[in-house]
């Protein structure tokens, strides 16, 4: 960015800006109809309901104080926001799955809504890139990886958070603010939420500097030097009450000794790449996406040149499509790297870097537009072919969607647990004190398409899923799970519940 005062976010009054809003909210009123009747799968499901229940005060500073699922997982984390929303969930709706999906639909609307108001600050006010950015965050396949599953709710609820402090800091009052703390306040809900949101702050404070109405660059530094004061201690906050509750820094459990697996910059790499091409698309189908970002690419390169008639300087449009071209691939290295070093890659930890691909798609339409409107007839026959790439990636991405992909790995996961559980709990009813029950087959995970799109995470039941399953349908009972060799025999009042081995779907 050169020295000149660059362009300060101001969203002109459009009768169509209702579309942003009603678009996040019928989109998530349709996944909610397509994953009704979808229970509490995921391995991660009933360990966080049971342990995030609040039922006195103990339990309600534990919500603060403890690691997630209470050292259940393998690994330490501290996610008090995640616990608070299964906390009033279980409130709501006890162990009735609808409820849990409909808090999910809910803050998947939301998440929309607030990378819509983000992407339409960002843009200085364009609604055509703030909706093409909109769209392919509701669109993009990764959804059906995460609404279905309580346990991936952190992903929804880090984006939401983020998004919503992003959105804050690009509105014109708090970057003329010297303080501005309700972003950081958002933000620390996002690392509260997951620890990805750890490192989102780094893009409000970018985006202080790339839109603060100042002149000089020593100026917009200043006013950036600031917001990420703020930041880091309203954040730093959260961190000191993570070292206390874990006892350290926490996170992904040890790598095994001599693990030979990929390092993080192959990870990270591998992450981008499936960002845009997910497993689901047909290897015939990779060109046309790489061709069309490519071509997308060189059209950046030539818009961001693009000036006024007067040759004084890039127009502050182009300047805003510009800073947000920025705030796309910093949001996207970021959290891609984050993943990287945390050397785990899952199918639903697509969701967050799908936002900034969301905001980069956004920047690209914006200065397509310019490039269409400021252009000369060269510059205009290279809009329309960018333009019909950029078509051929947005049907891609609508054929792919889950709104309409056939696809039944969740009600096929769903009735498979239901199985489970029937059976095991006219077992354990039988079952006297001081015995054994030998639990039937364990739906573990349900199988991926080998081809075309389709859910890759499709988690059932774990040996801790069903342990607090027990403990929440069958507190009158002391139960206890073994999965692997036997352990010690049962006390004399408890049962013992030995899991057989896993059921292929």
């Amino acid at each position: 960015m050169n020295d000149a005062a660059p362009h300060t976010p101001q969203p002109t009054r459009s009768r169509l800006a209702w579309l942003g809003p009603a678009l996040a909210g019928v989109v998530g009123a349709l996944y909610l109809a397509r994953i009704r009747g979808v229970g509490l799968v995921g391995h991660d499901s009933y360990p966080l309901v049971l342990t995030a229940r609040i039922r006195d005060l103990g339990d309600l500073a534990g919500t603060f104080t403890e690691s997630l699922m209470d050292g259940r997982y393998p690994g330490l984390y501290h996610r008090p926001l995640l616990n608070l929303s299964f906390a009033l969930d279980h409130a709501l709706w006890g162990l009735e799955p609808e409820g849990y999906q409909v808090t999910g639909a809910l803050l998947f609307a939301l998440t929309g809504f607030a990378l819509f108001v983000a992407a339409r600050r960002a843009l200085g006010g364009a609604l055509p890139g703030a909706l093409a950015a909109l769209l392919v965050f509701l669109l993009h396949e990764s959804q059906l990886e995460v609404l279905p599953v309580p346990a991936r709710r952190p992903e929804l609820l880090c984006a939401a958070c983020a998004l919503a402090g992003l959105a804050a800091q690009l509105h014109p009052r708090r970057l003329a603010s010297r303080w501005p703390v309700v972003p950081a306040l958002w933000m620390l809900g996002a690392a509260a939420s997951k620890e990805t949101g750890y490192v989102l702050p780094a893009v409000a404070v970018l985006a202080v500097y790339l839109y603060a109405p100042d002149a000089g660059l020593a100026a917009r530094l200043g006013r950036a030097a600031r917001a990420a004061l703020v930041h880091a201690v309203v954040v730093g906050a959260l961190l000191a009450l993570r070292l206390v509750a874990l006892g350290g820094p926490g996170g992904p459990a040890p790598l095994p000794p001599g693990f030979e697996g990929p390092g993080p910059l192959e990870l990270t790499a591998t992450l981008l790449g499936r960002v845009v091409v997910t497993p689901g698309h047909e290897p015939a189908t990779w060109p046309l996406w790489i061709a069309a970002f490519a071509a997308l690419g060189v059209l950046k390169a030539w818009v961001l040149g693009l000036r006024p008639a007067e040759g004084s300087g890039p127009t502050p449009e182009t300047r805003a499509a510009r800073a947000a071209l920025v705030l796309g691939l910093t949001w996207l290295a970021l959290v891609a790297g984050i993943y990287g070093v945390s050397r785990s890659i899952e199918a639903w930890y697509l969701l967050l870097p799908v936002v900034g691909l969301a905001l980069l798609v956004g920047s690209g339409v914006e200065l397509l537009r310019l490039q269409w409107t400021r252009g000369g007839p060269l510059a205009r026959a290279s809009a329309v072919s960018a333009a019909l790439l950029l078509a051929g990636f947005a049907l891609l991405q609508v054929r792919h969607s889950p709104l309409w992909t056939p696809d039944d790995t969740w009600e096929r996961a769903t009735a498979a647990s239901d199985e489970f559980f029937r059976r095991l709990s006219n077992r354990i009813e039988r079952a006297a004190p001081g015995g054994v029950v030998n639990a039937p087959p364990l739906p573990l995970w349900v199988a991926p398409p080998e081809r075309g799109p389709g859910v890759r995470g499709g988690a059932v039941l774990e040996a801790y899923s069903v342990q607090a399953w027990a403990e929440l349908v069958h507190p009158e009972r002391r139960l206890r799970v073994e999965k692997g060799p036997a352990g010690p025999p049962p006390a004399a009042d408890e049962v013992v519940i030995r899991l057989m081995r896993p059921l292929p779907l």
